[in-house]
């Protein structure tokens, strides 16, 4: 009887805890052309924001194709590279990125890449058709 009486004492004193109240705030890291990309010439800048818990990344950068790509993980060895952030960095942050292309049609995706233990896992953004003139 008494434990039950001093539940009741503190669920009406308020210290059941507060209500915990759910967020957007992704569990993993997600990346987003925060602004362009933009085509000058054959440069291609753009910003790319990475959201999520914190962390440090060994490679920040972008990279594209001279097709789509359904899975750019896979078709990594036949993409070419854009200007990457030396030594990578941490986020939740911001990097501007540009790349040099040719002429004609690309598909860009920004990317990071983590490895932990050795064990290394690549986040993308959403791809983006480029035509350079």
């Amino acid at each position: 009887m008494r434990t039950l009486v001093v539940f009741a004492f503190l669920l009406l004193a308020g210290c059941a805890g507060p209500a915990t109240q759910m967020t957007d705030a992704p569990t993993v890291p997600t990346l987003t052309f925060a602004e362009g990309p933009t085509v000058e010439g054959l440069n291609v800048t753009y910003t790319l924001a990475i959201a999520g818990p914190a962390g440090s990344s060994d490679h920040i950068g972008g990279h594209y194709w001279n097709a789509t790509q359904a899975d750019p993980t896979a078709a990594f060895s036949v993409a070419k590279g854009c200007i990457h952030v030396a030594g990578g960095g941490s986020f939740p942050a911001s990097y501007a990125i540009t790349c040099v292309v040719g002429s004609g049609t690309h598909y860009l995706r920004g990317h990071m890449r983590v490895t932990t233990d050795g064990v290394a896992t690549n986040y993308w953004t959403n791809e983006v058709r480029l035509t350079v003139p």
